[in-house]
């Protein structure tokens, strides 16, 4: 297939854009990313992805508990009740980017 492959090598940041070479991630491509690798993962940089879903955003809180850094600017699609699983799952979060992210209150902050 024509996307990246994941090896053995661990995966501590990710980062997810469109490729112009015409690559694009797909929700459930990025569920499944999350649900097999984040543990793993340290650090996420998800800035202008309007398309990703609630759903996906929560499985952030479900399977990556060693996340430190997280950018969500530009989510549109994050909800209150997925920040609020993602900051209590995700104990060692010290950094949060949610500009632009039209769909969480000051309630969730």
């Amino acid at each position: 297939g024509g996307g990246p492959q994941l090896g053995p090598t661990p995966l501590s940041a990710f980062e997810v854009h469109d490729d112009p070479n015409g690559f694009a991630y797909r929700d459930s491509n990025l569920a499944a990313l999350l649900s097999e690798r984040g543990g793993e993962v340290e650090e996420i940089n998800l800035e202008a992805m309007s398309w990703i879903s609630p759903a996906t955003l929560m499985k952030i809180g479900d399977f990556c508990p060693n996340l430190k850094l997280l950018n969500l600017s530009g989510c549109a699609q994050l909800t209150n009740r997925a920040l609020i699983h993602i900051a209590s799952s995700c104990a060692l979060l010290a950094y949060l980017n949610l500009g632009g992210c039209v769909g969480v209150t000051g309630e969730a902050i």
